[in-house]
């Protein structure tokens, strides 16, 4: 009886432990430089941005800022670059200066401003990551760098890639 009594204090008390979660859809992500994740190619083109080439063409197509930022230790570069994937933007890249000024805190003001649990970050090293259902965010203070993921577009390019690969492996 004891045993029992014991038993259901336990599970009681696991159930009363909420863990956070990261609930937050794509579409309430706020734009970037003007950019937002699955942003259609007609309105990136709009921007003042340049077309670089692909690594692999034809599936993706990646654009830069004319703007350019500089962040201490590295030449000047681009405020952002982008991946295309089916026509939308699949991924996005924000140089900042203010991510290396102070990490952590950045981390917080974003996770305080997207709603997103603090709790959920992995941090390794000086790398911060979360991943959410539909979207990653990872920060990186070396190069300043904010990169968005948008992983449901992400993972349908590695299918392509690996159905591509299968195809030219055959005779």
């Amino acid at each position: 009886m004891k045993s029992l009594l014991l038993i259901a204090l336990l599970a009681i008390s696991s159930f009363g432990q909420i863990q956070p979660q990261c609930n937050v859809a794509i579409d309430r992500l706020p734009a970037l430089q003007g950019v937002r994740l699955r942003m259609a190619e007609s309105e990136v083109v709009k921007l003042p941005v340049v077309e670089i080439p692909s690594p692999s063409p034809g599936k993706t197509r990646q654009f830069e800022a004319i703007d350019r930022v500089h962040i201490p230790g590295f030449k000047p570069g681009p405020a952002f670059t982008l991946m295309m994937y089916d026509q939308k933007v699949m991924s996005l890249v924000v140089y900042s200066p203010d991510i290396a000024a102070n990490t952590n805190e950045f981390v917080r003001g974003l996770s305080n401003t997207l709603d997103l649990p603090l709790a959920l970050w992995d941090k390794q090293s000086t790398l911060h990551k979360i991943s959410c259902p539909e979207f990653q965010i990872t920060v990186m203070p070396r190069g300043s760098l904010l990169t968005l993921v948008d992983r449901s577009a992400s993972a349908d390019l590695a299918r392509a890639n690996a159905a591509e690969k299968l195809k030219a492996s055959k005779p």
